[in-house]
């Protein structure tokens, strides 16, 4: 076994969110020397969970093993499976907490090289549209350079009460990697939680009431947007709207599985 490309794929797994929880396995498959092996992970997210299956190859026989691509499947709590491939572009992809949120169907910030250029955009799974040849969702990806939508500028506009420079960076980045946050707004003297969601696609930042509602400012007063009321949110948001005094999503809790 080649130990230098050992530790490049642990670095690799650890970038992606696993830490080292797979190590082990990952020695104990490329010992084997086969040319190809999957490795199998769960991460448990509230109610519901992600299985990840990491697909490893040799470009030839004895060769150095590339970690080429991941098979996820989301179980919901009703246990509804939804299953994608995801790519993985010089051993780089999406970590564990943008694919959850990509397969809930919101949009992730990242980086690409392309052709030696780096590009940002933002990314989602349309799962509205027909899947492609090989059954799988389409991705939609919008450069950000070629959008007009600016996350800051955007949280900006909102009356978010109590926000320090540091918060707000955090707050940005969370975001950006399509997580739903929670903030104290404070609108005709009134203080309110509400949850954030970043939607490059309208070039706006989606922001429901702690009744699963999602709301609007016109004319300084808060109007719910009743035509979105039968939009799915996710069960752990509701159930995290239910619960004001506990806002975040919590710490992901990983379970090797093989």
């Amino acid at each position: 076994m080649n130990e230098d490309n050992y530790q490049f794929l642990v670095r690799a797994l650890g970038k992606l969110g696993f830490e080292d929880s797979l190590n082990d396995a990952l020695r104990t498959k490329m010992q084997l020397n086969f040319p190809s092996f999957e490795l199998k992970a769960k991460v448990n997210y509230g109610n519901e969970h992600m299985i990840h299956e990491l697909k490893f190859d040799q470009k030839k026989a004895g060769d150095l093993y590339f970690l080429n691509a991941q098979n996820v499947t989301l179980v919901k709590e009703n246990q509804e499976e939804v299953k994608q491939r995801f790519p993985f572009f010089n051993q780089k992809g999406f970590s564990n907490e943008e694919t959850y949120n990509l397969m809930k169907g919101r949009s992730v910030r990242n980086k690409v090289n392309i052709e030696g250029k780096e590009i940002t955009r933002w990314t989602r799974i349309d799962f509205a549209a027909e899947k492609n040849k090989n059954d799988n969702f389409v991705f939609r990806n919008a450069k950000e350079e070629d959008s007009n939508f600016s996350l800051a500028k955007e949280l900006s506009k909102l009356p978010i009460q109590n926000l320090s420079q540091e918060d707000k960076e955090s707050l940005l980045k969370s975001l950006q990697m399509g997580n739903r946050e929670s903030v104290i707004i404070r609108h005709e003297g009134q203080r309110e939680r509400v949850f954030l969601e970043a939607s490059p696609g309208t070039n706006s930042i989606n922001v429901y009431n702690s009744q699963s509602e999602r709301i609007s400012f016109s004319n300084s007063k808060i109007q719910v947007m009743h035509e979105e009321k039968g939009k799915e949110l996710p069960d752990l948001t509701k159930k995290m709207m239910e619960k004001v005094n506990d806002p975040g999503l919590g710490k992901e809790q990983k379970k090797k599985i093989s």
